[in-house]
């Protein structure tokens, strides 16, 4: 009975209840005199028509609020192309900033052995002028005990 009213895409919409709820309303029409069932279809076409009714009733007593609806998904939508841009662009704003981290750091572990060791030849700073004046301490040792 499904096939007479429906196509595939609709019966693929319906929801399990309201197929059982029309498998039993046909069951009870089958049961029912012919001209019950043509009073069936009459009382179908006049909810139909009230269900149509109401709902162009209720689509123009409430016209502003669908209006402004549109008018937000509208604006909504131009706000969240905005966002994904502004996002897209900050993306490649953090992968440059990530480029240039990972640079920095290449250059601060190549630089601090360097700069280990600049720090350990200034705390040995006394130590080696001392050891650098040796040779002239001597040779003014020697000069000294010479002219004695």
């Amino acid at each position: 009975v499904l096939d007479l009213f429906f196509s595939e895409e609709e019966k693929k919409s319906l929801q399990r209840e309201d197929v059982a709820l029309m498998e039993q309303y046909v069951e009870e029409l089958g049961g029912k005199p012919y001209e019950n069932v043509q009073k069936q279809q009459v009382l179908l076409t006049k909810r139909l028509e009230e269900i149509a009714g109401a709902t162009a009733s209720l689509a123009m007593s409430h016209y502003k609020e669908i209006v402004t609806a549109g008018e937000s998904e509208r604006e909504l939508a131009s706000v969240m192309l905005d966002l994904q841009e502004a996002g897209d662009e900050l993306a490649t704003t953090l992968a440059d900033v990530a480029k240039q981290c990972e640079a920095l750091d290449a250059f601060v572990v190549k630089n601090s052995d360097e700069r280990s060791t600049l720090f350990q030849a200034l705390d040995k700073h006394n130590q080696i002028v001392d050891l650098v004046e040796i040779p002239s301490l001597l040779q003014s040792f020697i000069l000294s005990a010479e002219q004695n």
